[in-house]
């Protein structure tokens, strides 16, 4: 279950970088995109299966990815960054 939570979201990171609308150099960086697929496919679920006993850990790595989502597409997807500045 907490796989399938954490699942897509790392689907919209793969995504946002194979059809980047910006950052088209930093998208196509191997060592980038060998990072995220570790980091989704090794480490993300190693975590959640040795922290499934704690909700409270679970729910910190499902704020966390859903940050990166956000953030991923920011850099990768949205023509401007929004940002206030007073």
């Amino acid at each position: 279950m907490v796989v399938s939570m954490l699942g897509p979201m790392y689907n919209k990171i793969k995504m946002c970088m194979e059809f980047p609308k910006k950052n088209i150099e930093f998208a196509q960086n191997k060592d980038v995109k060998l990072f995220i697929a570790m980091l989704g496919e090794q480490i993300l679920p190693q975590y959640c299966r040795k922290n499934m006993k704690d909700a409270e850990e679970i729910n910190n790595m499902h704020n966390l990815m859903y940050l990166f989502v956000y953030k991923t597409h920011q850099v990768f997807q949205a023509r401007v960054i929004h940002q206030i500045i007073d």
